[in-house]
């Protein structure tokens, strides 16, 4: 992430949702002006085009990526990860 300068701000870690959306932390896009996303492994790197949901309580950012084609990571449901 960047500030209005360009400015180096934060890094951080996410993962696909689906299509073109990546969950990262809040705290990681908080007071950024612009930012891009890198897939592990690759050289390239995709703007962001975009917050499409945010909250800081839960510390949780969806973010749209301009050029993102990749899997989403499969999450387990509710009932798979009850204790019984």
């Amino acid at each position: 992430m960047e500030d209005n300068n360009g400015q180096p701000l934060s890094l951080g870690s996410g993962f696909v949702l689906r299509g073109d959306l990546v969950a990262t932390n809040y705290h990681v896009i908080k007071g950024a002006s612009a930012g891009h996303v890198r897939l592990v492994g690759a050289k390239i790197t995709m703007p962001i085009q975009g917050v499409v949901a945010k909250d800081a309580y839960l510390d949780l950012a969806i973010l749209k990526v301009s050029g993102l084609q990749a899997a989403a990571l499969k999450l387990a449901s509710a009932e798979s990860c009850s204790r019984g």
